[in-house]
């Protein structure tokens, strides 16, 4: 019986901003980045806090939800997206990298493709973007789960990523709603994930995760 797979939309988010799967910093031994949403009901589930504390250890990571000094996986961005302030015929994209959230600068800029004026932007956003290290959290914690393949590392976040990816790479057939665009957790894999070449190697791949996952199950940091 040919197994089918529909993706209609899991996102990388989905599995991060859950319970996460990784390496103590301190001991090495394995532990759980706990997600706590947020208690306001009305605020996003995003803008909750991730807490540690390591049963091995007692290593901890406890951050307010207004703290995030810890956050080194990833940079502060001065960002905003405006007019062209000469010609205003085009939309433009500034971003500029900062040291921290406290090193603003006077102004960001960006040329206009149009009539190639630089505009100067004094009012703008401030946004804290994830680095893409794949196998690391948003503390730069290393991920306990993952493996080595001759194509390259194979990481998850928790069971539930796990499970998911098993699913997709089992599956004979594999469609996506057209909902779903080209930004799912799933399109974003690399090819050599997706090859159904490599798919005996990467489901033995897959069971050596779930064997590991099986040895740290109990560990639930409550």
């Amino acid at each position: 019986m040919l197994e089918r797979h529909v993706d209609n939309g899991v996102y990388l988010s989905n599995f991060i901003y859950l319970d996460q799967w990784v390496k103590c910093p301190k001991c090495n031994q394995p532990c759980i980045l706990k997600y706590k949403e947020p208690q306001t009901p009305k605020k996003n589930r995003y803008q909750g806090i991730f807490l540690l504390s390591c049963l091995h250890c007692a290593y901890q990571i406890n951050p307010s939800q207004s703290d995030t000094a810890q956050l080194h996986n990833g940079h502060y961005y001065a960002t905003t997206y405006k007019r062209c302030q000469k010609c205003g015929g085009a939309w433009l994209s500034a971003k500029q990298k900062l040291l921290n959230a406290g090193s603003l600068p006077p102004f960001i800029q960006a040329r206009c493709h149009l009539c190639q004026h630089i505009s100067k932007f004094e009012q703008f956003g401030l946004n804290f973007i994830l680095d893409q290290n794949i196998g690391r959290t948003i503390y730069g914690l290393e991920l306990y789960l993952k493996t080595p393949t001759r194509h390259g590392e194979i990481s998850v976040y928790n069971i539930e990523h796990l499970k998911e990816l098993k699913t997709y790479i089992q599956a004979g057939l594999r469609e996506r709603t057209s909902q779903t665009g080209n930004g799912s957790y799933f399109s974003r894999l690399p090819a050599w994930i997706k090859s159904t070449r490599n798919r005996k190697e990467i489901l033995k791949a897959i069971l050596r995760l779930e064997q590991m996952a099986s040895t740290i199950q109990p560990l639930t940091n409550k």
